[in-house]
C-alpha cells in the first residue's frame, strides 16, 4: 500500500503530466507569448512605417538622404573625417614622424583660424 501511494506521488511529480512537466510548459507558454507579443510590436512598427512611406514623400527624402547620401540640386555635402586620437605614449607631438608639433601635414591646406597668419 506504502509503494503505491509512493509510485502515485512521484508519478503526480515527475511524470509526464507531472508537476515539473507543467510548470516548465507553463514557463516555455509564458516565453512564447512573450515573444509573439514582441512580434506584433514591431509588426505595427514596420506597417507604421510601411504607410508613412506610402504617404509622406518627405519619409522617402529622409531615407534617401540618410542611407543614400542624396542631395537636392544646389546643396552642398560636407563630408566630415574623424581625426585619429593623438597617442598616449607620452611622445610629445614635435618628437612624433613628420615633426611638425600639431600633426599637420605640410601638403594639407590650413583652415580659415588655424596655423600661421597669411602674409
Amino acid at each position: 500500500m506504502i509503494f503505491a501511494t509512493l509510485v502515485l506521488v512521484a508519478d503526480a511529480i515527475f511524470g509526464q503530466k507531472g508537476v515539473l512537466e507543467r510548470v516548465r510548459v507553463r514557463r516555455q507558454y509564458e516565453q512564447l507569448k512573450a515573444s509573439v507579443d514582441a512580434l506584433k510590436q514591431q509588426n505595427r512598427s514596420l506597417r507604421e512605417e510601411a504607410r508613412r512611406l506610402r504617404e509622406d514623400p518627405s519619409a522617402i527624402e529622409a531615407i534617401a538622404r540618410r542611407e543614400l547620401g542624396l542631395v537636392k540640386p544646389g546643396e552642398l555635402l560636407f563630408i566630415v573625417k574623424d581625426v585619429p586620437a593623438p597617442p598616449a605614449s607620452g611622445q610629445s607631438p614635435s618628437s612624433r614622424p613628420g615633426g611638425r608639433g600639431r600633426g599637420e601635414d605640410a601638403s594639407e591646406p590650413q583652415p580659415e583660424g588655424r596655423g600661421s597668419p597669411e602674409p
